[in-house]
């Protein structure tokens, strides 16, 4: 697909708990950047169009109208942001309706993604995955089937452990990606005073740590049913 609509936006997604705060809290620090925060109307449009006939381009055009018309005020050309994780299911809709738009891929180690998904208690019921580690196991192999299926246009993959264990090369790649400039203020994300709504609103008021890695391990002999979903499918990364 072609076409400009979308153009100046990044959406943010991948699983929960895989860093997409993070990256948003830094690009908010650039001055180029409006950010979005997790904005639901993605999902909106999508859940209305699906309820009737499968949108032709008209169709589709209007729901990237509709959408870009939703978001946040910018003045001037800026970047916006939409750092809703579970975009990824609409992946197919971004690129029919916006393909215009950057996508931003956060990777981590799904085993650290998994228990710090298990550890939080969520609101949101599409999460309810969350709540039983053979769930999110099953959960996290559809994810990975999906972005397998994504094509690469227009997306940047950034592996959080990079990204928190020498970030500058990280940041510099996320702001070429965005057509940014470099800003010096985004290395230092904590301290953006924006406003965070989301569980990591704590996490991103701190500097970028490098502890943040590996945690599974603690409790690898309780996480039994978690890897044994994850096995299930072949040639899985954990």
């Amino acid at each position: 697909p072609g076409g400009t609509a979308g153009a100046g936006l990044v959406f943010i997604l991948g699983l929960p708990r895989s860093g997409t705060s993070l990256v948003e809290q830094i690009l908010a620090a650039h001055p180029g950047v409006v950010a979005g925060g997790e904005l639901p109307t993605l999902g909106e449009l999508a859940q209305a169009a699906a309820g009737g006939q499968a949108p032709d381009a008209a169709g589709l055009a209007e729901l990237g109208r509709r959408y870009l018309a939703a978001l946040p005020a910018a003045p001037g050309p800026v970047v916006v942001t939409d750092k809703m994780p579970l975009n990824f299911r609409y992946h197919a809709l971004i690129d029919a309706a916006l393909p215009g738009a950057r996508v931003v891929h956060c990777r981590r180690d799904l085993r650290d993604v998994a228990v710090s998904c298990f550890a939080t208690d969520f609101i949101d019921p599409a999460l309810a995955f969350a709540t039983r580690l053979d769930w999110l196991g099953q959960y996290i192999r559809l994810y990975e089937d999906v972005m397998a299926a994504w094509p690469a246009r227009g997306r940047l993959k950034l592996d959080y452990e990079r990204l928190v264990n020498d970030p500058e090369p990280q940041v510099r790649r996320l702001l070429e990606f965005a057509g940014l400039p470099w800003d010096d203020a985004c290395l230092d994300p904590a301290g953006n005073e924006r406003r965070v709504d989301t569980l990591s609103r704590w996490q991103v008021r701190r500097p970028v740590y490098r502890d943040a890695g590996g945690g599974w391990r603690r409790s690898e002999d309780a996480l039994a049913p978690l890897l044994a979903a994850l096995a299930e499918r072949d040639g899985s990364q954990p």
